[in-house]
Order: structure tokens, then sequence, then C-alpha cells
């Protein structure tokens, strides 16, 4: 999966952001009925409000975690979170 920038925000231009969670879910589907060993994913896995929020951006982090739980879970999106908690939601 590439830079999928889940928000729970309306569509902007081309992104349509609230459709970013039905979609990995359907990818993760698909993958685990091909039985891959492990699939990656690339770029952002969420974007930011139109104001930063730390409390949103982890509860848009765990949305993504719940469709990936048996997987390890890493984000480098800083958009939202302050440095020290980086790979501790």
């Amino acid at each position: 999966m590439m830079d999928p920038h889940y928000v729970d925000i309306y569509t902007k231009g081309s992104h349509y952001y609230r459709q970013s969670l039905p979609r990995r879910q359907e990818c993760v589907n698909l993958m685990q009925q091909q039985q891959v060993d492990f699939l990656k994913e690339l770029g952002d896995l969420i974007d930011q409000d139109d104001e930063p929020n730390e409390e949103l951006a982890i509860s848009y982090l765990r949305a993504v975690e719940s469709i990936v739980q048996n997987g390890e879970s890493r984000n480098s999106c800083l958009l939202s979170l302050p440095e020290d908690t980086f790979y501790t939601y």
C-alpha cells in the first residue's frame, strides 16, 4: 500500500481521506486471501486535521492499527505528534 493519508475530514481535491480505512481493509483482506507473508505500507499512514491535534492523530493511528492488528505498526508521520511520542502510540 502506498501513502494512504487517513484522516477523518472531507475530500479535498483528489484526496479521499475518509475512504482510506475501508480501502486499506479491502487490501488487507485480499492479501490475507492470497496468503502473503507480509504487507508493507509506504508513505504517510495518516494526515492531519486543519488544526494539528495530537489526540486526534493518535486516534487515527489506532484506527489504522486496528485494521492491521496482526503486524507491527510503525509510523514516520510526525505532523501532529511531539517527537517524544514517536513510535509510542
